[in-house]
């Protein structure tokens, strides 16, 4: 099973957007303030800043021209660009080493500053000062409110390791996470779950403290593959870890489908306190998750089941927006699906102000089902929020 990570091209858009009501119901219009383009390859996170502003972050191997002001290191960097308010370019930064390295998202730091994660083939050359642990380890760069490097540090086992998921925690550390193939090796404290073996990837999340250092490390997984996409800090000071599971054994007690939503709720010591499957008869993956604010947790993804085990909705198209709402212990509320004729990948949600969720994603549907317009573009994937 691979994992759906989307990859975005530098064109940022800000939209003045409102959602109402709850989900799906209405289509409210929407009025765009800007959009600025910015050289390079692939945006992949985007946040706003303390001043207003915006932090966007991908990879680029391009060398330094009219808005990329630093040449590559290696083959593909981190790059991350400061926006002003307006969308105006502040400062950007290329950081890497000699070999490739893929940002796939960063986060605010409570000193003003910014940390990066992602994937890193690099030895310790560069702004990489340790050397590989495996074929690819997380990475994660901390930076200063002026986009100078404080500090980075290497994560792994002796195989593959994807970081996709940051988040700070209550003790002013942070919590890494994503997925590996590794054994116990390395700075990777337990081996394979369910008797994977190689090739098999599991969840892994990394505790840091607040200067970089590892505090924990925690695997979970089953005898297939489980890519986790998404956490979230909980209220108790604990952890929800989501993402795509094909297993059955191991950690995970439910098989639904072929792949299924799979979240583990852990205490702030990485304990496990539960875990939940969610799915229909084909694949369900999952790649976000939000707080809610009665306690419970939104979780969202893409769907091609049909009506069958906790879906119950039907298809709209070949892929679909699927939501499932939980309350505070794990427990099913509700789900809907939403989509059009074609594929249609939901890649994040979040709450608003009066309580409504706001979905976003790509869709190559025709207007068909819930989608009110059609592709912008020759049936490649647009941007489609619901």
């Amino acid at each position: 099973m691979k994992p759906y990570l989307p990859k975005f091209t530098l064109l940022v858009s800000l939209l003045l957007t409102y959602f109402y009501p709850q989900l799906l119901l209405a289509q409210v219009p929407v009025e765009k303030v800007w959009d600025k383009g910015f050289g390079g390859k692939e945006l992949s996170s985007l946040i706003t800043t303390s001043d207003g502003g915006f932090l966007i972050g991908g990879q680029s191997g391009a060398e330094s021209g009219a808005i990329k002001s630093e040449d590559s290191k290696g083959g593909n960097d981190y790059w991350i660009v400061k926006l002003n308010a307006d969308g105006t370019k502040e400062w950007d930064k290329t950081v890497g080493g000699s070999d490739e390295d893929w940002l796939y998202s960063l986060i605010a730091t409570e000193d003003g500053g910014y940390l990066l994660g992602g994937v890193s083939h690099s030895g310790a050359d560069g702004e990489k000062s340790d050397t590989c642990r495996g074929e690819g380890d997380y990475w994660v760069v901390k930076l200063n409110a002026d986009g100078s490097k404080a500090w980075d540090k290497t994560f792994g086992g002796f195989g593959d390791e994807y970081l996709t998921s940051m988040i700070t925690t209550l003790d002013g550390g942070y919590l890494l996470g994503g997925y590996s193939g590794s054994d116990a090796t390395g700075d990777k404290t337990e081996g394979w779950k369910g008797g994977g073996g190689f090739g098999r990837f599991d969840f892994w999340v990394v505790k840091l403290n607040a200067d970089g250092s590892k505090a924990w490390d925690k695997t979970f997984g089953g005898y297939g593959d489980d890519v986790l996409m998404s956490m979230i800090l909980t209220k108790d000071g604990g952890f929800l870890l989501g993402g795509g599971s094909e297993s059955g054994g191991g950690d995970k007690t439910e098989s639904k489908g072929s792949v299924d939503y799979w979240i583990l709720k852990l205490n702030s010591d990485g304990a496990k306190a539960w875990e939940k499957s969610f799915g229909g008869k084909g694949i369900d993956f999952l790649t976000a998750l939000t707080a809610t604010p009665d306690g419970g947790y939104l979780l969202g993804g893409w769907s091609n089941s049909g009506i069958r085990d906790d879906k119950t909705e039907a298809s709209r198209g070949i892929v679909d927006y699927w939501v499932v709402k939980l309350n505070a212990d794990g427990s099913k509320a509700w789900d809907k699906t939403a989509g059009g004729g074609g594929n249609n990948y939901l890649t994040s949600l979040s709450t608003t102000q009066d309580g409504s969720y706001l979905l976003g994603g790509w869709s190559n549907s025709q207007a068909s089902g819930d989608k009110t317009e059609n592709t912008k573009g020759s049936g490649d994937l647009d941007y489609w929020r619901d």
